[in-house]
């Protein structure tokens, strides 16, 4: 489909200043169902010594409103060799709990060469997992932003 083709889930080698380059950042599908795991690798270079104080993922939906910010700050981010100008960060985002439609994917950079957000790098489509007794979900605009995985039953 035209929606599927449009799909950006890789992006290499985007020069994000003078000194500051994404050489990757990809996910391993374009497409997930709600409350699935997506996988995730960026990696950054320079052109001199960098030292990061964050990084960050963003995603935004449709109606550029962020729904979900993910938080790569660890002790391996600030204590990485003086000498190293490449840092590559792989993850996974577990059981996202967003509700079906087209995410776009964002990375937040602080650093002593670059502080500035950047948006809409990559994208994905979230669709609707199969529901309890083939139930048909409640439209978007009554489950609200996320939804919340859940067992029940009745006694």
């Amino acid at each position: 489909t035209a929606k599927a083709e449009a799909m950006r889930t890789e992006l290499a080698v985007m020069a994000l200043n003078d000194h500051v380059t994404v050489d990757l950042f990809q996910i391993d599908k374009e497409s997930v169902l709600m409350h699935e795991d997506l996988a995730f690798t960026l990696q950054i270079s320079s052109d001199q010594p960098i030292s990061y104080s964050s990084i960050a993922l963003n995603i935004y939906d449709d109606y550029e409103q962020k729904n979900g910010f993910i938080d790569l700050r660890c002790n391996a981010l600030y204590q990485r060799p003086d000498n190293s100008n490449i840092i590559e960060l792989k993850g996974t985002l577990k059981n996202l709990p967003l509700l079906p439609g087209t995410y776009k994917l964002g990375v937040h950079i602080q650093s002593n060469l670059l502080y500035k957000d950047f948006h809409n790098l990559l994208q994905f489509e979230v669709v609707q997992k199969p529901l309890v007794d083939d139930i048909m979900p409640y439209p978007q605009h009554i489950r609200g932003r996320a939804e919340i995985d859940y067992d029940f039953y009745i006694l």
